[in-house]
Parts: C-alpha cells; structure tokens; sequence
C-alpha cells in the first residue's frame, strides 16, 4: 500500500506480545482526539497476513474490544460504527468495492479487516482511490499492515502506493520481525516503545529449552525427537509441532501420533481438522459462526473441552496456517511442549517458535513449556527475541529518528570486538561504494574516426595503463561487449556503453578499489564498432579521485 516514507512508521513488539491490544489503544486515543476537536474518527483499514483465520481472528478481536461493551480491555470506551471483515469465503464478508465504499460514506463502516492478498489488497486500492475522489467521505485513512515484513512483496507495490493521497494519514507496519523490511528499505521509522512487553509475557528465553540435533527432515526430527523422548508424555500433555511448510509433513507428523494414541489439531490450507483415535475427525470450520467468529484458539479450547480431550496427550500441527499472527494459548490451554525443527528463514523461524510465547504467566496453571530444538535454532530465535525485545525500547532511550542495520545488530546483543569490527567493515564498505560513486560520475567516452587520433587521445591522458586495444581479424578490428570477441555494430557499442559506468570494466579498474587504490591516475579501455566498413574508435576512461575530492 505504499513505501517507507514519512507516512509511514513500524510498530515492533515481541511476538504474541500484545500488538492488536497495541492498535486498538491508538486507534481509541485517535478517535477520542478527533471526537475532542469537532471531527469524525478515522477509517481505519487492518491488513492481515493472507491467513482467512488470521483475518477471523483480528475481527473477532476489534469487534469485541472496539465496537461493543463486551471489552476487556482497561478502557470501556467504544467507537460507532462496525468493523467488516472483507474477505472471500461467505456471501455477507465477500462484497463489492461499491458496496462497501457506500457503507463507509454513510458512516455504517468505520474499520475494515481483510487479508493481504494480492487480488484483495488491489480492491482495496481501488476503494482507498474511490473514498479519495468523494466529496461524501471526509474521514481521513489509517491502514495498519499486520505481519508486514511477510507481505512486504505485496504492499510496497508502486503501483497501488496510497501515501500520496491526502486522505491517507498514517500507514503503520507491525510484526515481531522486520528482517525484509530493513532489506529492502536500508533504515526505517520505528515507534518508540518504553517497554515492549507486559510482566505477565512469558519470553521463549523463559521456555526450558534442550537442544537436540537429530539430523533430518523436519518430520524425521520430530519422529527422532519424539521417540527419544516419549516417556515424558502422558494424558493433559500439549504439544506444538510444526513440521514444515509442507501438507506432507503435517500429515506424517499427525498420522504418527494418531498411531501413538494422541489428539492431534491438524491446521494448514487444505485440511483444519482436530483427529482423535477411533473417532471421526471434528472439522474446524463447522465449528465457527459466519455471524459472531471466534478466535481460533477459543475455539480449539472448546473442542478440548467438549470432547475429553485432555484424556489424550494433544499436539498443534502445521506451518504457514500457525507460524504467524494466531494465538493458541489462553487461561485454558497452556502449550507445555514444542519440538521445532530447524527453519531457514530467521524471522519465520523466531515467528513459529512464538506460538509457546505469550501474555500468559498470570495464568493459574502457567509453567514454562519445554522447548525442543536445535542448537542453531536455539541461538536464532533468542537473537531475534532480542531485537524484538530491545530495539523500540532503544529508538525510545535514544531518541532515535530512524533505526537500520547497526541498531538491528546492537538490539540482537552485538557488542564490544564483534561490534567495533563491523563498524570498520562497514566503514571500507562506504569508502569503497563511495570510491565507485565517484568513479562512475567520472566516466568518459569519447569517439574518434581514425586509429591515430585515438593514439593521441590516450597519450595525452598518460593513463595507467590501456586495456582492450584494437585487434585485427578476419580484416575487421574486433572487441568485446561483455561476451565473445567479433565485429560489433557501431550504434550496439554506443547503446552499451551509454549504461556500463564502472560496470564490466575488468582487473584492470579492480586494481585500483584495492586498499591502496591509485588516487588521480586514469584508467582507459578502447572499443570498436562499424558503420558498415567504417570503423568508429571508442575510448572509455576514468580517472580516479584524489584524496581530497574523497
């Protein structure tokens, strides 16, 4: 929906921290300012992670704690209007752009939640462009984009950017983890945070955490670990195992401990389902209201409940459907075990392990769950609880205007010889992309009718050294545009040369990035191209900057 720009701000807290809670403080603190001043409250957009029970989740939680007395949030306070859930899937929630610009404009609609799906994110450009062309619709626009760094790919589209409308205020990016978001972006906007959690937040640093390193397959480690570790399991034992982003693997995985005598809550895309041994499966979405949705987690409690399940040892199964944004734990259902398998990607892989996470140590029967994983997860996920942890809490101390690359460093616990080293790497790096900036302003190309003149030009430079000179063959002069020597046509080696700058220009310019480079010498590479018969001579140089111009 846009870029990092002065719109724009990220909202970073530890996962299952509390970020809704977090969203709906401010978006009751922005309405209860406009109702202060005379004016209407925002319309305020939440884009979830393209997850339909991710999107029934935060409706469920926005419609509750926002729009109806049923609170249990510390303030009462209430916004008129409605949130709508706009997502596929049911004839109520899938309207049209129309439609539900229409219920805006008459004030019926005041917050939508729909997921991050490329098709549905441009129907929601579509509209945010509708309600900035009515002269009916006078609110202005917030849009929160939950879980952003995984749909990074999606909003930051120039095509559906919404930061240049006058309606649009604020677009707030919030996860646990911005890995894709400093990659893309270099430095960011963070919201300075005091604290980024509660006393009653159970950190996976808190969790008993056993290293194991069974090699495998994700599925072959959990059946490895799982083996290893059977007797410590038993009837009330919850266990969350994700296996990986594969249905196959949440099958196995299931079928396994079905074997086993278990319970087993299978989430994914093709299959929502609670197996329990002998017994037919209980689907998932028969379970849930179109008219009042719950939050999946009550909803799994329920089941639990209803039907003995606690006379089962019961595990959570899946990937994508589970790693992000859902919360499983509540007063009713602590997890007690986790055995996650090693996960490439540093944020998906702190995101997963956060479904042992949570605000739940107030809880009666809280203890810290049992963690299995391996020794490489292990130091991934603390270092990205670190940062999640730390880094708003430092743009807060510091008062910092923006944070990258060596804030993210510093938050994840780089200090001491580790960090005075990279700041010297990152400091040769600046020099040298600085070095090559200059070098690429610096490039010339000249053309010359005979061999002689271009003889002249180059003695005149008094270059270093001059490589790619003129060859004969087959009666031609030949060169080499980045691929084979051959005849080249004159207008080809204009058109590439106009683009290269320092780029394809071999050892030879190489020599002079090295430590030592060679300060005010030139550097010359010669290039022929044919009209016909008629040779045109190239001569590209440069020369590189003095000290003092660095």
């Amino acid at each position: 929906m846009g870029s990092v720009n002065s719109k724009s701000e990220c909202l970073q807290k530890p996962g299952q921290s509390g970020k809704t809670m977090y969203m709906q403080c401010k978006i009751k603190e922005f309405d209860m300012l406009t109702d202060v001043l005379g004016g209407k409250g925002a319309l305020n957009v939440v884009i979830c992670s393209n997850n339909k029970k991710l999107v029934e989740q935060t409706s469920s939680r926005m419609n509750k704690d926002l729009f109806d007395g049923g609170s249990e949030s510390d303030s009462d306070d209430v916004i008129n209007g409605s949130c709508f859930s706009w997502r596929s899937g049911t004839r109520k929630s899938n309207v049209s752009g129309g439609e539900l610009a229409n219920e805006i404009k008459e004030d019926r609609v005041t917050m939508i939640v729909c997921c991050a799906h490329k098709i549905r994110v441009r129907y929601l450009y579509n509209l945010i462009t509708d309600l900035e062309k009515s002269k009916l619709f006078s609110r202005k626009i917030n849009i929160w984009i939950d879980e952003a760094d995984e749909s990074i790919s999606i909003w930051s589209d120039p095509n559906i950017d919404v930061t240049h409308f006058k309606k649009v205020e604020k677009i707030t990016l919030v996860s646990a983890t911005f890995n894709s978001v400093f990659a893309k972006y270099g430095r960011i906007r963070m919201i300075p945070l005091p604290e980024t959690h509660m006393d009653k937040y159970h950190k996976l640093s808190e969790c008993l955490i056993e290293e194991d390193c069974t090699a495998g397959t994700p599925t072959e480690y959990f059946i490895g670990v799982f083996t290893k570790n059977k007797g410590r399991f038993s009837p009330g034992t919850k266990l969350f195992a994700p296996g990986d982003v594969t249905i196959s693997s949440h099958n196995a995985i299931a079928t396994f401990l079905v074997d086993q005598g278990w319970s087993v809550m299978v989430l994914n895309g093709k299959r929502k389902v609670i197996l329990i041994p002998g017994k037919p499966e209980i689907k998932i979405d028969n379970q849930i209201s179109e008219e009042e949705p719950e939050e999946i987690g009550k909803i799994m409690t329920r089941i639990y409940y209803d039907n003995g399940l606690f006379n089962y040892p019961f595990a959570v199964t899946g990937q994508m459907c589970i790693s992000r944004g859902l919360t499983f734990q509540n007063e009713e259902f602590l997890f007690n075990f986790g055995i996650v398998p090693s996960i490439g990607d540093d944020a998906t892989a702190y995101q997963c392990a956060c479904r042992l996470a949570g605000n739940i140590k107030h809880f009666p029967g809280y203890r810290p769950a049992t963690l299995i994983t391996t020794t490489t997860m292990k130091a991934v996920i603390l270092r990205q609880e670190q940062v999640a942890t730390n880094l708003a809490r430092m743009v807060h101390l510091e008062k910092k205007d923006d944070v990258g690359e060596e804030e993210l460093l510093i938050a994840g616990g780089m200090a001491g010889d580790e960090l005075e080293s990279y700041r010297a790497k990152k400091a040769r790096e600046t020099k040298t992309a600085k070095l090559h900036q200059k070098l690429t302003e610096s490039v010339r190309i000249e053309e010359f009718s005979t061999h002689t003149d271009l003889n002249a030009r180059i003695k005149a430079l008094d270059p270093r050294g001059t490589s790619r000179k003129p060859e004969m063959s087959n009666g031609y002069y030949e060169c080499s545009l980045g691929k084979d020597k051959k005849k080249q046509d004159a207008s080809e080696v204009r058109s590439w040369l106009a683009v290269q700058g320092i780029v394809s220009w071999g050892t030879g310019l190489t020599n002079y990035l090295k430590p030592e480079p060679h300060y005010g010498k030139i550097a010359t590479r010669v290039y022929t191209g044919y009209d016909g018969d008629t040779p045109t001579f190239f001569l590209r140089w440069v020369r590189i900057p003095s000290k003092e111009e660095l």
